[in-house]
């Protein structure tokens, strides 16, 4: 709606006093950006209703910040949350991917010079296994190459040197939550043999099994919704088993490991 009142704005004939610009001074500017280091930007991806002070009370208690957090309403479905400490904010980053009744909390960086009205979320983070990796390629080099295929890698819970034989590798990914999730990657070996390797994702919220996108479940999916007659359930190209099982585990036969940084 915003944006249409912007649209709007350019094609009528504003008044002198309407058209005169005033700036932002450097000072105001600096004091106010003083504090985005302590600052994150939330949404709930959802396209339904939701009691926004419960999903803030929510939010607050699964973040336990140590010294605090303010909450404050930017838009119908935008919030800023203010730590009383860096340490904290912090926390909550490393430790998304956070929901709210089963739907994924998006998180973002303070960013300054952008009205609340225009700012767009949708980007996420999440743990992602690599399943039925060949056993020459159960290597953080392998791990990074299928991670960028997907996202932007942020972290590769293996030693660097070290190869990771077990079941599966764990790479950390920014995924653009506007598109599928991906469920399998091609790998071509040297030797020309094409193997497939199956990706799960850890604390996954709820998702659509027939478009494979986050935000809604089939149910509610438009795609569906014109396709329903033709198909059965059982036949959806997407399910449950793209959720991987526990909570932060390791490939059972690692218990500590050093974090291969980007």
């Amino acid at each position: 709606m915003e944006d249409d009142l912007a649209d709007k704005w350019k094609s009528f004939s504003l008044s002198e006093v309407e058209q005169a610009d005033v700036g932002i001074q450097d000072s105001l500017q600096g004091s106010i950006d003083d504090h985005k280091d302590y600052c994150l930007i939330f949404s709930l991806l959802t396209r339904k209703f939701f009691n926004k002070e419960a999903f803030k009370s929510v939010m607050r208690t699964v973040w336990s910040p140590v010294k605090g957090v303010k909450f404050f309403d930017l838009g119908e479905n935008v919030f800023l949350a203010q730590f009383a400490d860096q340490g904290d904010k912090k926390k909550v980053c490393l430790n998304s991917p956070w929901s709210f009744n089963k739907n994924l909390v998006l998180l973002m960086d303070y960013v300054g010079d952008v009205q609340s009205s225009r700012i767009k979320m949708h980007f996420a983070s999440f743990w992602v296994r690599l399943y039925d990796l060949p056993l020459m390629g159960m290597n953080s080099e392998t791990a990074r190459s299928i991670g960028e295929s997907i996202g932007n890698v942020e972290d590769i819970d293996l030693y660097s040197q070290s190869p990771g034989w077990g079941v599966f590798l764990r790479v950390r990914i920014r995924l653009d939550v506007c598109c599928p999730l991906p469920s399998v990657k091609r790998l071509c070996l040297r030797n020309g043999e094409v193997l497939w390797v199956h990706l799960k994702y850890e604390r996954l919220p709820n998702f659509c099994y027939y478009c494979g996108k986050l935000g809604h479940s089939d149910r509610d999916c438009e795609l569906w919704v014109l396709k329903r007659a033709l198909f059965e359930k059982d036949g959806f190209p997407y399910g449950v088993w793209l959720r991987a099982e526990g909570r932060n585990s390791t490939n059972g036969q690692r218990k500590s490991f050093s974090r291969v940084l980007p």
